[in-house]
């Protein structure tokens, strides 16, 4: 991923990160045991894929964690194929006999700025995810600058 993140950040193309996360995974584990869980994953992220141009580029980053980085995304973009992961992860998969459904939570950075650092960018659509997830789960949420706010004034309230 971070080769594809150069890649694009040297060409000077505008790139969209989303960070998804499944609501229900640890349920689905804890019920069904961790191969099913492990089964779950494999086709959640073949949906991914199915779902993303040939240049873009899905990664697991542990546990129940995707990253999907599109290069040249306007926000309409990132839109589309955030309605598109909420409408096609949610759908059952036949594990050995069982019905199995986790919903997705989807955070969404977007940059023009060559000069944005990976992890920068990665760390605003995780915070995005994470108030997606707060918002309302199987959805998602642009990050915007207030988010650090947000986060901020929450980590006080529970360090005090």
């Amino acid at each position: 991923m971070l080769l594809a993140f150069n890649r694009q950040r040297r060409d000077r193309k505008p790139i969209s990160v989303l960070y998804l996360d499944l609501d229900g995974f640890k349920r689905v584990n804890d019920t069904h045991g961790h191969d099913a869980g492990d089964y779950l994953l494999v086709a959640v992220a073949k949906r991914l894929t199915a779902l993303v141009r040939p240049t873009d580029v899905v990664s697991r980053l542990g546990g129940d964690e995707f990253a999907i980085l599109c290069e040249a995304m306007n926000e309409d973009g990132a839109t589309q194929l955030a309605k598109r992961i909420v409408e096609v992860v949610p759908k059952p998969i036949e594990v050995a006999g069982r019905s199995l459904a986790v919903t997705p939570s989807v955070g969404i950075a977007l940059s023009r700025d060559p000069g944005i650092r990976p992890g920068e960018l990665l760390a605003d659509a995780d915070m995005a995810m994470y108030f997606a997830k707060e918002e309302s789960r199987s959805g998602f949420a642009f990050f915007e600058d207030e988010l650090r706010e947000h986060a901020r004034n929450r980590m006080s309230l529970d360090a005090g």
